[in-house]
């Protein structure tokens, strides 16, 4: 009976502490994923946005300008919430990331991603311009692997395509 209270009095005083520990590391968690975040906001005016809606924009001829920017805005939330939300992907996967760390290099961690010069690095990296070019850049990559990977086919006695 001694043996059953010890055990009990130990558990009582180290579930505070567990819990105190629990949400000083979400505390820290949360703010890693605000900063990593911050930069997957997309704006109506995003290429990216504008991809999206190719096919739905087409499918659509007689919708006006206002009717395309409020759609482009409301897709752009959509999107964002999508890649950002409790229990998603880009969430889920985060987390799983940040399992190894420590709480001091998670301290350390969300310092730099919160630092004002990596904030404004995001907010350059994540504007319309930036997102155009890195569209372009990805598309020439694209067309520039077509011979080598139609290469590397013919050479496993492969056909090659396109």
């Amino acid at each position: 009976m001694k043996k059953f209270i010890a055990v009990a009095f130990v558990l009582a005083l180290s579930t505070p502490l567990a819990i105190a520990q629990v949400t000083k590391r979400e505390t820290l968690i949360a703010r890693v994923e605000a900063g990593y975040f911050r930069a997957m906001a997309a704006s109506g005016d995003s290429p990216v946005i504008d991809m999206i809606l190719l096919r739905p924009k087409s499918a659509n001829p007689q919708a006006d300008g206002d009717v395309w920017r409020q759609v482009k805005s409301e897709t752009a939330s959509a999107v964002s919430v999508a890649l950002t939300e409790n229990g998603g992907a880009m969430e889920m996967f985060l987390r799983k990331s940040l399992d190894d760390f420590s709480d001091s290099e998670l301290e350390r961690l969300s310092d730099l991603l919160n630092d004002a010069a990596y904030v404004k690095f995001q907010r350059m990296m994540s504007s319309p311009a930036a997102q155009g070019q890195m569209m372009e850049a990805m598309i020439a990559s694209a067309l520039k692997l077509i011979p080598t990977i139609n290469g590397i086919l013919v050479r496993h006695g492969l056909n090659p395509v396109q």
